[in-house]
């Protein structure tokens, strides 16, 4: 069952991608074929621009929706993935495991150092001590900010890049 819970919805996702993914993407060109060459979605959205003829045949949505309440009921065993008991426990205990921050803004980065928490203080300390044994120690003059480079030596003046 936990299979299910976890597979299902991950499986559907793969296969919306992939749909995405074909469907947006133009088909290799066959000269043997007398079919449109170009992308299914543009092709399926104006037919006409492709020198064809439209024979789909148009469904209002209104009807779509009265045959789905007529014959479909949502709250039917068949829908559920897993029993709802169980999924109500799975999806509790998921939650549990890694409570994610109130604002993610529809992103989350759960690894990192600590599990996701950050840097405590000493790893801050030992971070500032490696950046204080990395900087040179190089004197400023007092109408200098900082370190200046006046020139830059070029070892193989005249040589051109071999591109």
């Amino acid at each position: 069952m936990v299979f299910r819970w976890v597979f299902i919805p991950w499986l559907q996702r793969e296969l919306d991608s992939y749909q995405d993914r074909i469907n947006h993407t133009a088909k290799r060109r066959d000269r043997n074929k007398v079919l449109l060459h170009g992308v299914p979605e543009l092709i399926y959205w104006s037919t006409e621009d492709f020198g064809a003829l439209d024979f789909k045949i148009k469904i209002e949505k209104a009807a779509m929706g009265h045959v789905r309440a007529m014959y479909i009921k949502p709250g039917h065993p068949v829908f559920d993935l897993v029993p709802s008991d169980l999924g109500d426990t799975l999806q509790m205990c998921y939650e549990h495991l890694m409570p994610l921050p109130d604002k993610t803004n529809g992103c989350y980065y759960m690894g990192g150092i600590r599990g996701g928490l950050g840097l405590d203080d000493g790893h801050h300390q030992l971070l500032d001590d490696l950046t204080h044994k990395d900087e040179p120690d190089v004197p400023h003059e007092a109408d200098n900010a900082g370190l200046i480079v006046w020139e830059f030596l070029d070892e193989e003046a005249g040589a051109m890049d071999e591109w």
